[in-house]
């Protein structure tokens, strides 16, 4: 039986892309990236959506899904999604299925980010490159590909939700700020200060995937200079109260015997 879950609530780049039609189609797109096998995630099923493009910044590469059909007139509303992996696993290809359900579901473009990762690139290689894809996202470029500039809600699981937390703060103190309309974030990571035998890790220490050692071993890899960990871009619960005032409304969701969740439910509140 799936753990149980939770949710709380509370309120100098270069521009320029090169932007490229997916090497599939949509179609090749959602058969092949179904399931090999009973192991994989369901949810990670693709279906199929309008159309498929990879977009090539500076430092990272975005996979952007369209809906099918017409597009507003105001444009699609945008939804960047940052993935999981412990800032070091996965690639441009990792959360296909998932973007295409969003980009379905939500009638929405759905943009899979691919930051670079630890440990040939730590912090903050990871934060820097959603930066650079948010203000892409933000500017005159993405228009072109249909987006509504005004209507940007961001997203990310484990650490891509860290990313995301960290990002919407960021976006606040840009100048000018990048307006975000709200952020899901998915058993986040909140404190990278956190150890075994402490709390917020000591109520669920014996989880059976993510335990400590697997997490401080990602940690180690991202945040190789211990110092770092206590920066808010590294950890967003040791922002100032003002700052943690400024991210848009977030749902966040937790496992309940995720080594995670008390640090998620605590950032909620």
């Amino acid at each position: 039986m799936p753990p149980a879950s939770r949710t709380a609530t509370w309120k100098g780049l270069n521009l320029s892309a090169k932007i490229k039609s997916h090497p599939l189609s949509s179609q090749e797109v959602y058969h092949n990236t179904r399931p090999q096998s009973i192991r994989d995630l369901k949810a990670e099923e693709s279906v199929e959506v309008g159309s498929v493009q990879d977009v090539v910044l500076k430092h990272t590469e975005l996979r952007i899904f369209t809906p099918k059909g017409k597009s507003p007139a105001e444009g699609w509303p945008v939804f960047p999604w940052f993935r999981g992996g412990g800032w070091t696993l996965g690639n441009i290809d990792s959360d296909n299925g998932l973007c295409t359900h969003i980009a379905l579901g939500a009638s929405c473009i759905a943009v899979n980010v691919n930051y670079r990762q630890a440990p040939e690139n730590p912090f903050p290689a990871a934060i820097d490159d959603v930066f650079e894809a948010l203000q892409w996202m933000s500017s005159l470029e993405s228009s072109k590909l249909g987006v509504d500039r005004s209507r940007i809600v961001i997203g990310g699981t484990s650490s891509g939700g860290n990313l995301a937390a960290v990002l919407s703060m960021k976006a606040a103190l840009a100048t000018p700020p990048i307006p975000i309309v709200a952020q899901l974030l998915v058993l986040l990571v909140i404190d990278n200060t956190a150890l075994p035998i402490l709390k917020p890790w000591i109520t669920n220490h014996l989880s059976p995937f993510l335990t400590p050692a697997r997490m401080l071993w990602f940690r180690r890899n991202y945040l190789s200079n211990e110092e770092d960990w206590h920066n808010w871009s590294a950890s967003p619960n040791l922002a100032s109260s003002e700052l943690l005032q400024k991210p848009p409304n977030t749902w966040i969701a937790v496992a309940e015997y995720d080594l995670l969740a008390p640090e998620g439910i605590a950032y909620g509140y």
